[in-house]
């Protein structure tokens, strides 16, 4: 995409490589709307693994890899402007959190 290109200056998409870690799971796609990002960076606050962090005024994509595809970033955006593609089954969210209170 060119600078000049609408979709560019108004979303950032990235997408993870084919040798994520994730082996049964789907390369994570981290879609932001910078038109609708503020910039408050609650969202990099919430972003564990630091898939994404602030780049002057609007958050930026760090690494698509690193994303564990929680979705608080998404979550806690209170400007709707992130997304996480494809979200993982809420069933093995559940089960991620019961093995984390052990």
């Amino acid at each position: 995409m060119s600078p000049s290109d609408p979709v560019s200056q108004e979303k950032q998409a990235s997408t993870g490589s084919k040798n994520h870690k994730k082996k049964d799971q789907p390369p994570a796609e981290i879609v932001i709307n910078i038109a609708w990002c503020k910039g408050c960076g609650i969202c990099v606050d919430f972003c564990k693994p630091q898939a994404i962090e602030m780049q002057g005024p609007v958050v930026s994509i760090v690494s698509v890899d690193k994303c564990t595809r929680c979705r608080m970033c998404e979550a806690m955006c209170p400007d709707f402007a992130i997304e996480i593609d494809p979200p993982v089954p809420m069933e093995e969210m559940a089960q991620k959190a019961r093995e984390s209170r052990r």
